[in-house]
């Protein structure tokens, strides 16, 4: 008799499978990219750990010759936190990856959020949800959502060369090149 413990929670053929005990059985989405300089920008990536208790770690790029402080991006790659991602999958509502439940959500350390999502992505509610937490938080600062018309999940990368992708870059870029420190 199976234990409790593998019990499936969740079936997402051809995607996943998530079980009782946490664990997740990935089916897609498992190559790990590592670190590297990339030959054609010169951006240098590299992994920092923020907690070792639980094995956690984002990705930062950096700009040839970057000097001083440099406006942050901060992207959360779609799959719902576990789909063709280069880090274990922990699920969406763990405090490390969905915050709006610590105590210090408004407090962010920034005075911009750009929120993007699809029109036609069944995970666009987290999106909202997020921009709608954080205006309600106290926090001081400009929050924008931006909503891409008739499109899905991932869609900038499966057509990057379509117009609403391209608003998505120009914005992004606005963002990063108009921030005020």
């Amino acid at each position: 008799m199976e234990s409790a413990a593998s019990e499936i929670v969740t079936d997402f053929p051809p995607m996943l499978r998530a079980y009782k005990d946490g664990r997740i059985e990935r089916f897609l989405g498992t190559q790990i990219v590592l670190p590297a300089i990339d030959p054609k920008t010169n951006v240098e990536s590299k992994d920092i750990v923020y907690s070792q208790e639980i094995s956690k770690s984002v990705r930062t790029y950096i700009p040839p010759n970057a000097a001083g402080k440099l406006p942050l991006l901060v992207y959360f790659h779609g799959g719902a936190f576990c789909i063709e991602t280069a880090y274990f999958p922990t699920g969406s509502d763990d405090q490390c990856i969905n915050p709006i439940d610590d105590p210090s959500f408004g407090s962010l350390g920034c005075n911009r959020v750009l929120v993007c999502v699809a029109e036609k992505d069944i995970l666009k509610h987290r999106g909202v949800y997020y921009c709608e937490k954080l205006k309600q938080s106290g926090w001081g600062g400009e929050v924008e959502l931006m909503e891409a018309k008739g499109e899905g999940h991932v869609f900038h990368l499966h057509n990057p060369s379509c117009e609403n992708a391209a608003a998505k870059l120009k914005k992004v870029a606005d963002l990063i090149n108009n921030s005020k420190a």
